[in-house]
């Protein structure tokens, strides 16, 4: 066993003393509680099997209890259907029992305490703690109650059930002591594993028992059933014990925080062995960049210690991606790592760059692989740098014009709106709705109305307008630009998505000058732009900052956003007055 068995098992143990010394009648009664609970699950879908076999005999069987016999077969049927509806209300009000004391306990745990608000959902974590423990104190009962009763009726099964409990727990134990992988394997697949050596517990079980009957000297039929059950049961308690305290194990530093005393709230950041971090570090990294430089690149990669040496990080835009440039020959080469949960950004970003439109200013994408478990990519710049943040601003727009100005292929744009969604379809009557409890105004409220009237029509504007890739990573530190021809690029594509024209674009009087000498450009390029002035376009900045301003809850700005939306659109809408009414009527 290894010290971080030990020292687990030691935390648990200082747990349980905590609950038991502190509340030891509530501890008792709901370990109590929860152990009758699960014995009245067991009986109420086990006297259903006994309901069965009494319907399918002519009487009562003989290796039915003794005192079975002295009643009537319809009359034994009825008492088992009473019963075993009786043990299932049993059940459900045990249940309930068991939520009471538990939410009572963990309150006075809590307040005992005196500590202030540690986190959002804190007693729900307490309950939850507190409740988990004693099921699975319960759990384990059980298994060690029905050992105990299979060791009086059938010491054999009693033997095999507790010797494949010793062998599992000594074999985890040890891959968990002797290898640092396996052990990682084994927290990360816990769940799965547990139901699954508890269903091959079950079929050892099942096999004795048919080996027993044909071989050896059987039990009778009603001691056997019972030891499916028990064995059944018996394991499937175990393994939820064990994910239960896991579960717990992994809460310690907010289970310390909550029950006692002089322990704050730690937040500590460690990176464990193998961590997307740990393949950050120095001496580290080249050891999955080394494989992509030589796999896609085609580049004469020099010993690992020279590669790592040679690697200059670049800040990326969203957390848990690490990015390095590799400077090499006549190119520049980035490469990223991803971590575990940004599997589906790494994708994202390799649909685009993978056949990107022609014009796209992007990295070319050479390839991607997997290290362990992360997914990583390789790309090429022209040599340069990355642009200061004194020249983003202005260099942003006219990467916002290029964009607008890129071809997107008819089967690029079907394949997008097939799975995702853009600006028009997002686009609900309750962002106005929101809106309401932030005027102040008549003006604001007279656009308010009148956007809610044609919002519709404000829809159907931007449903029209062709559709433009749209970056939310142009942020200082994102943009590349070489040093022989001046060429800018994004750096980062893991969040693109397609949006109307004009979308994403700034919204202040001069961006959005820009924005209609933007659109006079890509008329050029794109036929499409022509059908539509820039007006339209301005509508889809407008609506895009409105649909920014709700979600961010800012909602004073969203309500000026609507009222130059109003402005924008109140040209484009056909509005209907009394006279029109009138006139149409006397026609």
């Amino acid at each position: 066993m290894s010290n971080h068995d030990v020292k687990a098992g030691r935390w648990l143990a200082v747990l349980g003393a905590k609950f038991a010394w502190v509340l030891p009648f509530r501890t008792s009664l709901v370990v109590l509680v929860t152990l009758f609970s699960q014995i009245a699950h067991m009986l109420a879908f086990l006297l259903p099997l006994k309901i069965v076999i009494l319907l399918g005999s002519d009487g009562v069987p003989r290796y039915f209890p003794p005192s079975f016999a002295k009643f009537d077969r319809d009359l034994l049927v009825v008492i088992l259907g009473v019963a075993t509806v009786g043990f299932f209300v049993a059940h459900t009000l045990a249940e309930k029992l068991i939520d009471w004391v538990t939410k009572s306990a963990a309150h006075l745990l809590v307040e005992r305490n005196k500590k202030l608000v540690l986190f959002e959902n804190q007693d729900q974590v307490a309950e939850g703690a507190y409740q988990g423990f004693a099921r699975a104190l319960a759990g384990l009962i059980f298994c060690s109650l029905a050992l105990i009763a299979l060791a009086w009726v059938y010491p054999e099964m009693a033997i095999v059930m507790s010797g494949y409990l010793a062998v599992v727990t000594f074999l985890v134990l040890g891959l968990c002591s002797y290898s640092e992988r396996a052990r990682e394997w084994i927290n990360t697949n816990l769940s799965v594993l547990l139901d699954n050596l508890s269903a091959v517990g079950f079929f050892c079980v099942f096999g004795y028992l048919v080996v027993d009957f044909v071989v050896f000297q059987p039990p009778g039929i009603l001691v056997a059933i019972l030891s499916i059950l028990a064995g059944r049961q018996s394991f499937g308690r175990v393994g939820a014990a064990v994910k239960g305290l896991y579960r717990l194990y992994n809460q310690r530093e907010k289970l310390d925080a909550i029950f006692f005393h002089g322990r704050p709230l730690l937040k500590v950041v460690a990176d464990k062995p193998g961590s997307f971090w740990q393949h950050l570090t120095p001496g580290q990294r080249s050891n999955w960049v080394e494989p992509l430089l030589r796999e896609f690149c085609d580049v004469d990669t020099p010993d690992l210690e020279e590669i790592d040496r040679a690697l200059e990080w670049q800040q990326p835009t969203y957390p848990n991606i690490g990015v390095f440039l590799y400077r090499a020959q006549d190119a520049v080469w980035m490469v990223k790592l991803f971590g575990q949960k940004k599997g589906s950004a790494s994708q994202h970003e390799a649909t685009l760059l993978a056949d990107a439109p022609h014009g796209l200013p992007a990295p070319d994408f050479q390839g991607s692989s997997q290290y362990d478990a992360f997914p990583c990519g390789v790309y090429r710049l022209e040599p340069g740098k990355t642009l200061s943040a004194h020249h983003h601003a202005s260099a942003r727009f006219h990467i916002y014009s290029q964009l607008l100005s890129v071809e997107l292929t008819k089967p690029f744009v079907r394949r997008y709106l097939r799975s995702m969604s853009t600006l028009p379809h997002r686009m609900s009557y309750s962002w106005l709705d929101r809106l309401v409890v932030a005027v102040i105004t008549p003006e604001q409220k007279e656009s308010l109305e009148k956007l809610r009237i044609h919002w519709q029509e404000l829809c159907d504007f931007l449903s029209a307008l062709p559709l433009v890739i749209y970056n939310p990573s142009l942020k200082p530190g994102s943009l590349w630009q070489a040093e022989a021809s001046g060429s800018l690029c994004v750096l980062f594509w893991e969040r693109w998505s397609l949006e109307p024209a004009g979308a994403g674009w700034p919204t202040g009087r001069k961006a959005l000058a820009k924005l209609h000498e933007a659109h006079q450009e890509a008329c050029k390029h794109r036929k499409s732009m022509r059908h539509f002035p820039s007006e339209h376009l301005m509508l889809s900045a407008l609506a895009f900052e409105l649909e920014q301003h709700v979600k961010n809850q800012k909602l004073d700005m969203a309500v000026e956003t609507s009222r130059h939306l109003w402005k924008t659109l109140e040209s484009f809408v056909v509005q209907e007055t009394p006279d029109n009414d009138l006139d149409s009527q006397s026609c």
